[in-house]
């Protein structure tokens, strides 16, 4: 980490390796430093409990047995991968310590990390990831789609923006959209799902609701389609949503048990998710989904080196023609559809917390208000706007279409 403080962003599409690279930052961090504190946040158990193992694993595998490696959630605590029920923050100032865990690590204000490390940043808030900011000598973000409000303070070189450009054991994904009439034909279906079933390869479903009633514009839930699917397929079929208590278990045999091939679940899937045969994901009513989810979630195939890699974006028929959702089925390229869903939903507000949404920035950087002006000072100061070229562009091209005073 160069300097005395140190805050950036690095973007690597899904699968490309920025956990590894996160851990890797960590224990290198601590074995260069006394008695320091890092840590690792991820957005769901599952996925900072998994985290937490693969650290363990590469620690050991390096011979490291100097850093005490915590797990911290509202549920469980381990500290070197022994299970306790209260954590002694006392005698953990005293050591050098990596902690991994979920949002219950933004409440450890009896710790004072050096280095914060955020995996999956786009699923955090801007006042969660302040409690850290206002701290630690380091910070650092990980996302495959960067919020658009993060993206446009990239523009300003505010954020040490890093690109993970290879992907390492990443197969393409063929992605299109599909009318509901489609999806619910057996014909259809059956024709899709034999070739995978034949090979035992996996297929999710993802619905955006758990349950719920009957509504003028059809929204479709768990329960509804692990019905309609099991009834196809009996036997073939889970379900798992972010109620379930024993996720990690469901996982376990939608991964390692041949008969079944579906797994129908909520977004709880989009992250920490890794079954290498899943080979086809279906995302129903895909248009109330934004893009980031949905590219994360397509994500959670091709992650393999085969061929045949499928996902189907499941729309009412007035959502087919979506350009929104267009983007998919064009790139797989997670910053390009990042920068789409800039352009789409606004960048919200740079000197708040709004993470998207539309706002006059020409009016606020001519006529900022008071609690704006401290912000704004502090992210132009010693800007050269000819080493910023996207910034550069961006504000001419806000200009010549700005008819203000």
């Amino acid at each position: 980490m160069k300097g005395n403080n140190y805050t950036s962003l690095v973007i690597g599409d899904v699968g490309s390796g920025k956990t590894y690279v996160a851990i890797l930052s960590g224990l290198i961090y601590l074995k260069n430093s006394v008695n320091a504190k890092a840590s690792l946040v991820a957005p769901t158990e599952v996925l900072a409990y998994q985290h937490y193992k693969s650290l363990l694993k590469i620690a050991e595998s390096c011979g490291i047995n100097d850093i005490t490696i915590v797990f911290l959630s509202s549920k469980l605590k381990y500290v070197n991968d022994k299970k306790v029920t209260k954590l002694n923050y006392e005698e953990l100032s005293e050591q050098k310590i990596f902690v991994v865990g979920t949002h219950s690590v933004f409440n450890s204000s009896q710790l004072k990390f050096d280095l914060v490390l955020i995996d999956e940043q786009h699923r955090f808030g801007v006042d969660q990831r302040g409690i850290f900011a206002n701290h630690p000598h380091h910070f650092v973000s990980f996302t495959a789609t960067p919020i658009p409000r993060t993206l446009a303070l990239s523009l300003f070189n505010k954020l040490d923006t890093l690109f993970i450009e290879k992907l390492v054991g990443r197969a393409k994904i063929d992605t299109n959209l599909m009318k509901f009439d489609t999806f619910f034909s057996n014909h259809s279906i059956n024709e899709i799902t034999k070739e995978y079933f034949a090979k035992n390869e996996k297929i999710y479903i993802v619905c955006p609701k758990i349950d719920i009633k009957e509504s003028e514009d059809k929204i479709w839930s768990v329960t509804e389609i692990f019905e309609h699917f099991n009834n196809i397929f009996p036997g073939k079929v889970l379900s798992m949503t972010g109620k379930d208590k024993n996720k990690r278990d469901i996982l376990r045999q939608f991964k390692e048990d041949d008969n079944i091939l579906i797994l129908i679940s909520t977004t709880v899937i989009e992250v920490g998710v890794d079954v290498g045969n899943a080979k086809c994901i279906f995302i129903i009513n895909a248009e109330r989904f934004g893009l980031a989810a949905l590219h994360q979630l397509r994500g959670r195939v091709g992650r393999n080196n085969d061929t045949n890699n499928r996902c189907y974006l499941v729309v009412n028929e007035n959502f087919y023609h979506s350009k929104r959702l267009k983007i998919l089925t064009e790139t797989e390229d997670g910053f390009l559809i990042a920068e789409s869903d800039m352009k789409n939903r606004g960048y919200g507000d740079i000197a708040g917390t709004m993470q998207s949404g539309f706002s006059d920035e020409i009016e606020m950087l001519t006529k900022p208000a008071p609690q704006d002006l401290e912000y704004l000072t502090t992210l132009t100061q010693n800007l050269d706007i000819n080493t910023l070229p996207r910034l550069k562009n961006y504000i001419n091209n806000k200009l010549e279409n700005y008819h203000g005073e």
